[in-house]
C-alpha cells in the first residue's frame, strides 16, 4: 500500500523545477492516473490526453501542494474527469459504455476474492460515480479509505460506506451472472 503521508523525497526539487525529479514525478504518477482514468473514460486516446493534461497541471501547480502528493494529483485527475464528462455529456453513454482494457491481469478484492480486470471494466458501469471511484481507488490504485476519504472531501465512515454498498452490488452483479 502506498504511503502517501510522506511526501516523495523528490518533491522539493520538483518544485524548484529540477528536471530529473519532474520526471520521476512523471514516470511514477502517470501510469496510475492514466490506470485510473482509463477505467472511467473507456478509450485509450481520451485517457492518454486527460493523463497529460493531469501530469502538466500538476507541474504546474507542484507550489500549491500543502498535502500528501498523492491525494492532491488524485484529486486532480477527478477534477478533469468530472469536467471531460460535463463538457461532453457523456455521464449517460458512460453507464451504458462496455470496457475493453488490454489487461487481463486480477484486481484484489478481500469481499470477492479476485476479479479479473475485464470483469470488473464490465461491471464497474452498473455502480454509481461515487461507487466506482472508490473501488477504482481503494482496488486498483490501493489507496486506505483514509486517503479516498482527503481526497473526495468525504468523511472516512461515508467512504467505508460507499466502499460497502459498492461491493454488496458488484457480489449481486456477479451472482446474477452465475444464474
Amino acid at each position: 500500500m502506498p504511503d502517501t503521508d510522506k511526501q516523495p523525497d523528490w518533491l522539493d526539487r520538483a518544485k524548484n523545477g529540477d528536471a530529473k525529479s519532474i520526471s520521476q514525478m512523471w514516470g511514477e504518477y502517470a501510469p496510475r492516473i492514466y490506470r485510473y482514468v482509463r477505467y472511467r473514460v473507456g478509450t485509450n486516446a481520451d485517457a492518454e490526453d486527460l493523463t497529460s493534461e493531469v501530469m502538466l497541471r500538476a507541474i504546474r501547480r507542484l507550489r500549491d501542494v500543502r498535502q500528501s502528493f498523492a491525494p492532491w494529483i488524485f484529486r486532480i485527475a477527478r477534477n478533469l474527469l468530472v469536467d471531460f464528462f460535463r463538457k461532453r455529456s457523456h455521464a449517460k453513454e458512460y453507464q451504458a459504455m462496455e470496457y475493453k482494457m488490454e489487461s487481463a491481469s486480477p484486481v484484489e478484492n478481500p469481499e470477492h476474492g479476485t476479479l479479473t480486470r475485464a470483469t470488473l471494466e464490465r461491471l464497474l458501469p452498473m455502480l454509481s460515480g461515487e461507487q466506482q471511484e472508490v473501488i477504482l481507488l481503494r482496488f486498483v490504485e490501493d489507496f486506505s479509505p483514509r486517503e479516498i476519504a482527503k481526497q473526495m472531501g468525504k468523511h472516512e465512515d461515508a467512504v467505508r460506506a460507499i466502499q460497502y454498498r459498492g461491493l454488496r452490488r458488484l457480489k449481486e452483479l456477479l451472482s446474477e451472472e452465475n444464474i
